[in-house]
């Protein structure tokens, strides 16, 4: 699960989600046939919400501030509410200021303060492997997310 981005879903939250669904159509005298077809109707009722929630969401056209390539693919890619954290996060990207630090790879990155007044935020330390395309960064926050 590592390598899927949930928005902080975790997957014990699914599976006690799918268990409290299942709770509502079991009952403990139910036999194996009754068994299955009930756990059956209760995977098809969540995969008929799943349909209906992203055909709701591929209707709703995210607002793009910005028309830039990356933008208008994320646009098309994500949900909306996911591009519009990702659309804040590359807009916040515009506004960095790096310096190389000591040693290969190493760089000190601050963020430009967007609201007008020429500030900066504290520095992080970014530290990048370009042969094995790997990032850490000292806010954790892509360890995080």
């Amino acid at each position: 699960m590592r390598e899927v981005f949930s928005l902080g879903v975790r997957s014990t939250q699914l599976s006690e989600n799918f268990n409290n669904a299942l709770k509502n159509h079991l009952k403990s005298e139910f036999d194996i046939v009754r068994f299955v077809k009930h756990f059956e109707r209760t995977v098809e009722e969540k995969s008929g919400k799943e349909l209906e929630y992203e055909f709701e969401v591929r209707k709703k056209i995210p607002r793009i501030l910005m028309r830039t390539p990356r933008l208008v693919q994320a646009s098309e890619v994500y949900t909306p509410v996911t591009f519009e954290a990702f659309q804040s996060e590359y807009e916040q990207s515009l506004a960095a200021c790096s310096k190389l630090l000591d040693g290969d790879n190493i760089y000190g990155v601050s963020i430009g303060n967007l609201s007008g007044d020429i500030s900066f935020e504290e520095e992080r330390i970014v530290t990048g492997d370009p042969f094995n395309q790997t990032a850490s960064c000292s806010c954790g926050m892509f360890n995080r997310t």
